[in-house]
């Protein structure tokens, strides 16, 4: 009888060691009337495949290991564009700010090209937007990954009122006050993270040209960061910086679709 994946189910990437998270397929309403406007119109939006997620943000131990691997050599990995952008700066790692290196922060300093290449390596992808959004809210259609009100703690949520103007370290166990339905944790706060999709205006359609667009279209940013006030920590707040940004408080997690069984 063939396995069944449920949530609650793990698995372990091999070149990195991350934990990734089973998202199983599901149906929410994507966007907030209680928001910006390119959060609206509140949609439906149906999940038809399943996939793994990492639990938390890229840490600066796992990035390494594609630098190392010669990931930054590597064009199989890259977009046209972001090849492109990588040979005109002859671009070789990520950019590192103080206080942001450890092993197990978040890895800064990555622009949507690089974060490409580096789900690509994995063998994995980026998160379409509407998948970010469903494994932060969930059937219940959250407001935060952990419920419908904020909450000012260091054991949820990393935020500009709290971090004392850095990342905070990342890891299993580590503010699971704060995890989602389907157990990742970060998902608010601490880095914004990157997605695959163009930003476009709501209602979010896969099949509109947003996840195939290759170029200097802006992209999706989610989930705030520790530079970031609290509204922006709302799983339905959406970003849009060019591709080619990188700063002191963006980040990423991969996504691996799930077999269908």
């Amino acid at each position: 009888m063939p396995h069944t994946y449920q949530l609650g189910d793990r698995r372990t990437d091999e070149k990195t060691g991350a934990i990734m998270v089973y998202v199983p397929a599901g149906k929410f309403m994507m966007g907030s009337d209680n928001g910006d406007s390119d959060e609206r119109p509140v949609h439906e939006q149906f999940i038809a495949q399943s996939l793994w997620l990492d639990l938390t943000p890229v840490t600066n131990a796992a990035y390494a290991k594609f630098v190392a691997d010669g990931g930054y050599r590597q064009r199989e990995l890259w977009t046209a564009a972001g090849w492109a952008w990588r040979e005109k700066g002859s671009v070789i790692a990520p950019q590192n700010y103080d206080g942001f290196t450890a092993p197990n922060q978040p890895r800064v300093g990555i622009s949507w090209y690089e974060v490409w290449a580096f789900a690509a390596w994995r063998g994995g992808r980026l998160p379409t937007e509407a998948e970010w959004e469903w494994a932060a809210r969930g059937p219940e259609n959250r407001v935060y990954p952990w419920g419908n009100s904020f909450v000012d703690d260091l054991e949820y949520v990393i935020y500009h009122g709290n971090s004392g103007g850095k990342t905070h370290p990342v890891g299993e166990g580590i503010r699971i006050k704060g995890a989602a339905w389907c157990g990742a944790l970060d998902m608010s706060g601490n880095v914004w993270e990157w997605v695959s999709s163009v930003y476009e205006p709501y209602p979010y359609r896969a099949d509109d040209g947003r996840e195939t667009r290759d170029g200097t279209d802006s992209r999706g940013l989610r989930g705030g960061s520790w530079y970031y006030d609290r509204g922006d920590a709302r799983a339905a707040f959406r970003s849009r910086p060019d591709p080619d940004f990188r700063g002191f408080n963006l980040g990423v997690r991969v996504a691996v679709s799930a077999p269908v069984r």
